[in-house]
């Protein structure tokens, strides 16, 4: 049957039709190429294939002779990249859309990433990102030292309270959720994780706490609030 196409180029996904007349049709005299190829099988199942192809001249007139060639079946890895590249897509995603600010730093502290929450929650422009170092985002930079000192030490963290500071210097109340990253060698890279203000949350908290201490029309502290004072 492929003798009968006088080339098996039309196994090939039509889609991929240029990139084999590139590779292996017009391949230069005296060369080699390498290239990836989906072909339709007869029974109309798609594989991908790793093509090897070398075009050899004549001894005689220095004209092309023939083309040798090989291929590799690559389908299982091709779904694999395919699979991690949808992961990606859908972590992307996520990350881009979430309400809540996302970032990945350096040890050192230099931002890799970060989501547009981040951006609004910070009050920074995306250009500025590549300067800042996530030290100067904390109003008390000796807290960043025992933040890394305690995610280091546990490999992760969950609600772990920071007061952090915007651009304009507002302070906020924040829980950060945070994990280390790290590079081949084993040794920790940098970090990654999610902030949330909580500022409102810890301002309604304090209002409860003090309204349950005072007395509602005076102000002065109630029986409760006395009987705390003595402990």
């Amino acid at each position: 049957e492929i003798k009968a196409w006088g080339c098996w180029k039309y196994m090939a996904d039509p889609e991929y039709f240029p990139i084999f007349e590139d590779n292996i049709l017009n391949i230069s005299p005296g060369t080699s190429s390498e290239c990836e190829l989906k072909i339709i099988r007869k029974d109309g199942v798609t594989r991908w294939l790793r093509c090897l192809t070398r075009c050899l001249l004549s001894d005689e007139d220095n004209t092309i002779h023939r083309l040798y060639g090989g291929c590799n079946d690559i389908t299982g890895r091709k779904q694999i990249e395919n699979k991690l590249q949808e992961s990606e897509r859908k972590f992307r995603t996520l990350f881009e859309n979430s309400r809540d600010a996302i970032y990945i730093t350096t040890k050192e502290g230099m931002f890799l990433d970060f989501n547009l929450a981040y951006l609004e929650l910070f009050g920074y422009a995306k250009e500025e990102m590549a300067t800042l170092n996530a030290k100067d985002t904390y109003m008390n930079p000796a807290d960043r030292g025992m933040f890394k000192k305690t995610i280091e030490r546990k490999g992760s963290v969950r609600d772990y309270e920071l007061k952090l500071r915007r651009k304009d210097g507002q302070q906020m109340d924040c829980i950060v959720a945070a994990a280390t990253n790290y590079a081949d060698d084993g040794s920790i890279s940098g970090y990654q994780g999610i902030i949330r203000d909580i500022t409102e949350r810890k301002r309604i908290e304090q209002q409860l706490h003090t309204m349950s201490l005072t007395d509602e029309l005076t102000g002065l502290y109630n029986r409760r609030g006395f009987f705390t004072l003595s402990q």
